[in-house]
């Protein structure tokens, strides 16, 4: 065998460790990100050298079609400037789809490999932001580095997509089928982490989502006896037990709606996380309302200038976060129009519609997770959750249960 095939068979054999680092690579900050593009397109184009072909997935024609049409808006973009620079922060939705084309199909053990190195990233990540709650806490007695952003501090994450990257790992982890005892080890790593970064919407959409499987197993007639169980369960040692997510909750529960959706002015309301989502919806209708959106939608990456507006204007929040819509379908709407919201929605309801028909079941829990997650966040405003999103359906796309021979 020539040395150029020996190193894309070997390449190949261990692509599961490359997008696994690649994945972990989300952790740092985009510096290491862009590191790994580059490495990631090197591989491609020796394998392309090797093979003397250039491929493409036509499977990954949809969240391709995402990116042409959010580049196309630069033509009725009333910032152009915004729109491109938004172009280019988007052209890992075009370049990953195109580099993973070139790698024969992914099987069930690349795809082992992958989250298992992305999960143990995470829990190492997670010790080291513990180790350094402690070393706080006893200098100083504070314990509010334990959880929620101040646990992922280091490298200036944000504790929601943290959330999502930790979920993702134990959906698949626990449906691993053949576990190890590394296995269980990150599961109940991640479990703990994922409870202490205090995420209310992925913490309980996880649950349910494990609850469902769970359920689904059962015989049928011990379902409803179980589920109850379960609830009441949880519910005791969430009422009884005073952790962080329960004092977000109790604080989100004391919402003033009228106070949201009518307030002239926020200057000194105390505003909650869930609070300030109502209000994006209510600034959304009122940019409607006031034809600053029309069905194309004012650009890709052009719109957070008007929300920082409306903000300004209701004494709202000021210097708090990065302003957004922190909701993907209402971000992509404002941006791309209905066009691009469709093709967004197309991309969630043909993947989980597949995956449920070929029992993929992680692949099925996991973009039901991402879908949701999508309704409090707008993860595709940044590099960290554009790379997850693409690399994510990258990989369930080109996996196939058996990978034949003949495509080497």
């Amino acid at each position: 065998m020539p040395k150029n095939e020996q190193i894309i068979t070997y390449i190949e054999k261990h692509k599961g460790i490359i997008y696994g680092l690649g994945l972990s690579s989300l952790i740092f900050n985009f510096v290491i990100g862009n590191i790994f593009l580059i490495l990631l397109a090197l591989v491609a184009l020796f394998i392309i050298y090797g093979k003397k072909r250039f491929l493409f997935n036509n499977n990954f024609f949809p969240i391709i079609i995402l990116f042409l049409w959010g580049s196309l808006s630069i033509l009725w973009s009333t910032q152009a400037e915004r729109t491109f620079s938004g172009i280019i922060l988007t052209l890992p939705f075009l370049i990953i789809p195109i580099l993973t084309s070139q790698f024969n199909s992914f099987d069930n053990n690349n795809l082992i490999k992958v989250f298992r190195i992305f999960g143990l990233s995470l829990v190492l990540y997670f010790l080291v932001g513990i180790t350094k709650a402690l070393i706080i806490f006893i200098s100083e007695k504070k314990h509010n580095f334990f959880y929620y952003h101040d646990l992922v501090s280091i490298f200036n994450n944000n504790a929601i997509y943290i959330s999502l990257f930790v979920s993702t790992c134990l959906l698949f982890l626990i449906n691993i089928k053949n576990k190890q005892k590394t296995d269980y080890f990150l599961i109940t790593l991640l479990s703990f982490n994922l409870i202490l970064l205090s995420s209310k919407n992925i913490i309980f959409t996880t649950f349910f989502l494990l609850l469902i499987q769970s359920l689904m197993k059962i015989k049928r007639r011990n379902k409803l006896g179980i589920a109850f169980v379960i609830f009441l369960s949880l519910l005791s040692l969430f009422l009884i037990i005073d952790i962080p997510i329960k004092q977000r909750f109790i604080t989100d529960m004391q919402m003033n709606l009228d106070k949201i959706w009518n307030g002239k002015d926020f200057y000194d309301y105390p505003i909650t996380g869930l609070e300030v989502r109502i209000f994006q919806w209510r600034v959304f209708v009122e940019m409607v309302q006031n034809n600053q959106i029309d069905f194309l939608g004012l650009g890709l990456h052009n719109i957070n200038y008007l929300i920082q507006q409306y903000f300004n204007y209701y004494n709202l929040y000021k210097g708090y976060f990065f302003i957004n819509f922190h909701n993907q379908y209402l971000q992509t709407l404002g941006e791309t129009g209905i066009i691009g919201l469709f093709i967004l929605l197309y991309i969630f309801i043909k993947k989980t519609h597949l995956y449920f028909k070929e029992q993929k079941t992680a692949q099925f829990l996991i973009f039901i997770l991402i879908a949701v997650s999508f309704i409090t966040e707008s993860f595709l405003v940044r590099q960290k959750g554009i790379v997850f999103f693409v690399l994510i359906f990258c990989l369930f796309t080109s996996y196939k249960k058996e990978v034949k021979q003949a495509n080497n």
